[in-house]
């Protein structure tokens, strides 16, 4: 059955893998590594902290303590982002939570990582589109106004 349910596993689009709780060290990962993260399963059982490595540098700590803090919490639900080998960044969704396998007593990480690049870079697109109305209804707001006293101070203003 293990080897089966290993086999399902790695046909997933997310990737699904167990870190050590410990030294955050991947124990498992499957297949859809490569093609989100850019790394197959062999690169992070090669390099112990090749997980911690990818982590964009401005939200390492940010993850490390989320990690950290699963004595307390459990479960987590957090967005980071990490670096591909050819340094493209990658949103990622992270969601797990912290178990025991039972022939180990060495508490892991189980999580399951989503690619969320594009919903967030469509995030991004629709508030720069919101700020430019906003920027545009101001502007026109002003000229709805125009008077001509003082013309060159308004037209100032309202760019």
């Amino acid at each position: 059955m293990e080897k089966g349910l290993l086999n399902f596993i790695d046909f997933l689009d997310d990737v699904v893998c167990s870190i050590s709780a410990e030294d955050f060290r991947v124990k498992y990962i499957n297949r859809a590594a490569e093609e989100v993260l850019g790394y197959t399963p062999e690169d992070f059982l090669d390099d112990a902290q090749l997980f911690v490595k990818i982590i964009h540098p401005e939200d390492r700590e940010f993850v490390l303590k989320t990690f950290e803090n699963l004595l307390n919490d459990k479960k987590f639900d957090i967005e980071f982002r990490v670096i591909s080998p050819g340094k493209k960044i990658i949103w990622i969704r992270a969601r797990g939570k912290l178990s025991y396998v039972p022939s180990d007593s060495s508490p892991y990480i189980f999580c399951v990582l989503r690619d969320i690049s594009r919903r967030m870079m469509e995030q991004k697109e629709l508030s720069y589109q919101l700020a430019f109305q906003k920027l545009v209804s101001h502007i026109s707001k002003e000229f709805v106004n125009f008077s001509p006293i003082n013309f060159d101070e308004k037209v100032l203003y309202a760019l």
